[in-house]
C-alpha cells in the first residue's frame, strides 16, 4: 500500500497539506472495490496519480474550507416522512442485532400506535401465530416490544424517541475528501442510488464517484448524524460518516454559479424546506469565501444563449445535471462549464483510461473489468430501430478505449459480424470475422497494416478518411476491416 511520505515526496504548500489529510488504506479500499480488484494489486503508482490529480483540481476548495478536507456544522431539521422511520429502525436494527427480525417487522409504522395497515400481511400473522392472544388494535410498538419480547429498556427508549422526536440534531457536512466522495452513495440506511462500488441489478455507474473526484468542479454535501466502521462488501473502514443524505454540488470556475444536483434518497423524503436551508448554507459559504454578496437568483432556462449550463466533458456517471443552477447577483450572465473533465485512469496501472458507463452502457459493479477488452452488453432489437441493416436476432453495443474506430454498433448472424461505426471525419461500414466469444479489442497500437502499407508511413486517421480500405489487426487473432470511409 502506498506510504504517506511516498506520496508527499516532492509535493510543496496546500497540496501537501490536503495530501497529508487523506486516509490512505480507506480510499485504496474504495477503489479496489469499484474496480473488483484486491487492495495488494493496486499499484501504489495509481493511488499516487489519483491523490495528486485530485489535490491539484481540489485545491480552491480546500481554502475555501479552511484548509480543511471538509467543513462540517451542526444541523436541525423537522422530523421527515415514513422513510425518515425506515432509516432508524435500520440502525436500530445494527446496534441490536438480536432484534433485528422484529425490527424489520415495524419500520413500516408510521406512528408509535400500531395501524395493521402499516405492518403488511407478514407481521401480521407472525404476531398471530407466536401471540395469539395478544390484541395489535390500539396497542403501541413500545409496548409490544416491552410486554412480549421483554427487550432492553435503552432498546424500548430508543424506539420511543424515533417516533416522538420532531426534530432532529445531525451535522451537515461539505466535503472534498477522497474516501466522502467514493462512498458517496454507501449508507447503512435503505437508500441506494446507482453511484454504490457495487451495485448488483443496477445501472452501475460508479464511475461517476471517481469521475467527481478527479474533476475541478464537483464537491459533495451529506447530512449524517453518527459515526463508525464501515463494511464495504468485503473490505472494513474507519471513522466513517453515515450519509443519511447526499447531494453533488458543482461549481464554477469563478465560483458564480452553483448547480445543486439531484438530493438522495430524494426530496421526497427530506422536504423541500430542508433543500433550501442545505442550499442557502452553501450560497452564504462560498459567497464569503469569494468576497461577493450573498444573493443568488435562480437561473433562467427562457433565454438558452444567456443562461448558465454545467455539462459532463467524459461521460461518467449519469446524467442529472438539468437540475437548478443558481446565478451570483454580482454578474450579470452565468457560466458555461464542466463537470467530470479529467479523464479515469484505470486502477490495474496499465496507462489505458476508462470508457464512461454513462455513453456506452459499461457497468462498474465492483465485480472487477478487463480493460483490455471490449464491454459487450445484450440489447433488444427494438431497441435499435432506424439503424439500417442491424436485423440480426442478437444486437450488442460495442465500446472502444483508444480503438481504431471509435463507438460502433454491430449485429451477428452465425460467425459473421457487421460493424457499423462512425470515425471523427466520416462514416464506415465494415464486416469482421470473429471466434465464438466475440471479446477482444484492437486498439491502435494493434495494427500493423493498411492496404498492405505499414502504419508509419500515414497516421491512422488519415487512413480512416479513405475509401475502400484494409485494415489488418493483430491481437490474440488476426482481424481484418474492410471499411468504405465517406470522407
Amino acid at each position: 500500500m502506498l506510504k504517506k511520505e511516498v506520496l508527499l515526496e516532492g509535493m510543496q504548500g496546500e497540496r501537501k497539506e490536503m495530501l497529508a489529510l487523506v486516509d490512505i488504506p480507506n480510499f485504496t479500499k474504495c477503489v479496489a472495490q469499484f474496480a473488483g480488484m484486491s487492495v495488494k494489486d493496486i499499484p501504489d503508482e495509481v493511488i499516487l496519480q489519483y491523490l495528486r490529480l485530485w489535490a491539484r483540481n481540489k485545491v480552491r476548495f480546500f481554502r475555501m474550507l479552511g484548509g480543511k478536507l471538509s467543513y462540517t456544522l451542526p444541523l436541525e431539521y423537522e422530523n421527515p416522512d415514513t422513510n425518515y422511520i425506515v432509516h432508524e429502525f435500520n440502525l436500530l436494527e445494527k446496534e441490536y442485532p438480536v432484534w433485528a427480525l422484529w425490527l424489520r417487522m415495524f419500520r413500516g409504522a408510521r406512528q408509535n400506535k400500531i395501524e395493521r395497515r402499516d405492518l403488511g400481511y407478514t407481521p401480521i400473522e407472525t404476531i398471530s401465530e407466536l401471540f395469539p392472544n395478544y390484541h395489535l388494535d390500539g396497542s403501541t410498538v413500545t409496548h409490544f416490544f416491552s410486554q412480549k419480547l421483554n427487550a432492553p429498556e435503552e432498546l424500548i427508549t430508543a424506539i420511543g424517541r424515533v417516533f416522538e422526536s420532531k426534530t432532529v440534531k445531525g451535522n451537515w457536512t461539505l466535503s472534498i475528501d477522497p474516501v466522502d466522495m467514493m462512498l458517496a452513495s454507501e449508507n447503512p440506511y435503505s437508500w441506494k442510488s446507482c453511484y454504490r462500488l457495487t451495485v448488483p441489478n443496477d445501472c452501475s455507474h460508479a464511475d461517476g464517484c471517481m469521475a467527481a473526484l478527479l474533476d475541478t468542479s464537483s464537491v459533495i454535501s451529506y447530512i449524517w448524524t453518527s459515526e463508525g466502521k464501515m463494511q464495504l462488501y468485503s473490505y472494513e473502514l474507519k471513522n466513517i460518516k453515515y450519509k443519511k443524505m447526499r447531494q453533488w454540488i458543482s461549481i464554477s470556475p469563478n465560483m458564480t454559479c452553483l448547480h445543486f444536483n439531484k438530493i438522495y434518497p430524494s426530496e421526497n423524503v427530506y422536504g423541500k424546506e430542508l433543500c433550501k436551508q442545505l442550499r442557502a448554507i452553501t450560497e452564504e459559504l462560498v459567497a464569503a469565501y469569494n468576497n461577493m454578496p450573498n444573493e443568488w437568483k435562480l437561473n433562467s432556462k427562457k433565454d438558452a444563449n444567456n443562461r448558465a449550463m454545467v455539462e459532463r466533458l467524459h461521460l461518467y456517471g449519469y446524467e442529472e445535471f438539468e437540475q437548478e443552477i443558481y446565478v451570483n447577483a454580482s454578474v450579470e450572465q452565468g457560466d458555461r462549464w464542466h463537470v467530470y473533465n479529467e479523464e479515469i485512469p484505470c486502477p490495474c496501472g496499465c496507462g489505458e483510461t476508462l470508457i464512461g458507463s454513462d455513453g456506452y452502457h459499461v457497468e462498474y459493479t465492483g465485480e472487477g473489468f478487463n480493460c483490455n477488452n471490449l464491454f459487450l452488453e445484450e440489447y433488444d432489437e427494438d431497441e435499435w430501430e432506424g439503424y439500417e441493416g442491424l436485423d440480426a436476432e442478437d444486437i450488442f453495443e460495442v465500446n472502444y478505449n483508444h480503438t481504431i474506430a471509435g463507438p460502433g454498433y454491430i449485429s451477428a448472424n452465425d460467425n459473421n459480424i457487421q460493424l457499423e461505426f462512425r470515425p471523427t471525419d466520416g462514416q464506415a461500414i465494415g464486416r469482421i470475422s470473429l471466434p465464438e466469444t466475440p471479446r477482444f479489442m484492437v486498439r491502435e497500437s494493434d495494427i500493423t497494416t493498411i492496404d498492405n502499407t505499414t502504419i508509419e508511413e500515414m497516421s491512422l486517421q488519415e487512413w480512416l478518411n479513405r475509401r475502400d480500405i484494409t485494415v489488418t489487426a493483430t491481437r490474440d487473432h488476426s482481424i481484418r476491416i474492410d471499411t468504405m470511409a465517406e470522407a
